[in-house]
């Protein structure tokens, strides 16, 4: 598999996370793939808006020798883990349990903010999007991800209830989905742009990514995996599996778990690299602060 031009292997290292959930393996992989070809300034001071725990953000930048100024997100559980992971990797100077809605920062206190897949659960959009151009400088850079409309559309059950003519039922599966996801800004690029304007910032590049044949396999593996079958989920029979054969003194190798997941996942990883459609379930938006100029001059893209 064609690694990026950090020679990072994404999907292996998001599969040593997420083993045991596949579908969040592929999807992050992809976006860290896609993330690593932007160009983050050296001399940049960065908010990672909704980091989570940590680890995605980290990642992604660990190998530039880039500093994150300040990682916010609301979950107190999720930033204790981002604090232990920060005490090896120090790539965040602060991590705060904070709104996103009441920014605890001054005016014009980051070039850039980063934001990936939090902003899709935010539901007073406008109301985030005016902090977080106050808290830019100007011609600051707001860079963030979500799912796109096509999200619940390229999904495989909703395909397979489609092409059987049964619309009421895929548009039922497509609301359950992102109810379930709790997902309420899946916005075609023309609306992400008039919500930003309203914010005062400028969307000036957009780029689609997971494919509809990604999206399928992602379905498939979420329903399987994540979100169960009739409340049988497979990670949670592996979990319980593993518990079993240790107790009888079997070791449940993780890695083999992995390199099944790896193996299987990587030709998703290929077609995704090979796309050069404009379309995908998930979409990477750039918008700036009083900009005038298209990023796409500047080689950011």
């Amino acid at each position: 598999m064609k690694l990026n031009k950090y020679k990072v292997d994404y999907l292996r290292e998001m599969l040593d996370k997420f083993y045991m959930y596949p579908s969040s393996a592929l999807w992050r992989s992809i976006e860290l793939n896609l993330l690593s070809k932007l160009d983050y300034q050296q001399n940049s001071s960065i908010l990672d808006l909704g980091c989570g725990d940590g680890y995605f953000t980290t990642l992604l930048l660990k190998d530039r020798n880039l500093k994150i100024e300040a990682g916010v997100d609301i979950s107190e559980k999720a930033i204790y883990k981002a604090r232990k992971l920060n005490e090896k990797s120090r790539i965040y100077k602060t991590l705060v349990v904070a709104n996103a809605y009441n920014l605890p920062y001054k005016d014009k206190s980051f070039s850039t903010v980063f934001s990936n897949c939090s902003i899709e659960h935010i539901l007073d959009l406008e109301r985030v999007l005016r902090g977080v151009y106050r808290v830019l400088e100007d011609n600051g850079r707001f860079i963030f991800t979500v799912p796109s409309p096509y999200f619940g559309k390229y999904s495989y059950i909703y395909s397979f209830f489609e092409k059987r003519r049964l619309f009421k039922i895929a548009k039922c599966y497509m609301h359950y989905v992102n109810r379930k996801l709790a997902h309420y800004n899946c916005f075609e690029p023309e609306i992400w742009k008039e919500h930003l304007k309203v914010a005062g910032l400028e969307l000036v590049v957009y780029k689609y990514y997971i494919t509809p044949e990604v999206a399928k396999i992602f379905d498939i593996l979420e329903l399987i995996y994540t979100l169960g079958i009739w409340k049988f989920r497979i990670n949670a029979f592996l979990m319980r599996f593993s518990l079993l054969l240790e107790s009888l003194g079997v070791k449940f190798h993780k890695e083999l778990l992995i390199k099944v997941n790896y193996d299987f996942l990587k030709r998703y990883i290929e077609v995704e690299n090979k796309s050069n459609k404009n379309m995908g379930a998930a979409i990477l938006l750039i918008a700036e602060k009083n900009s005038n100029q298209a990023l796409e001059h500047r080689g950011l893209i």
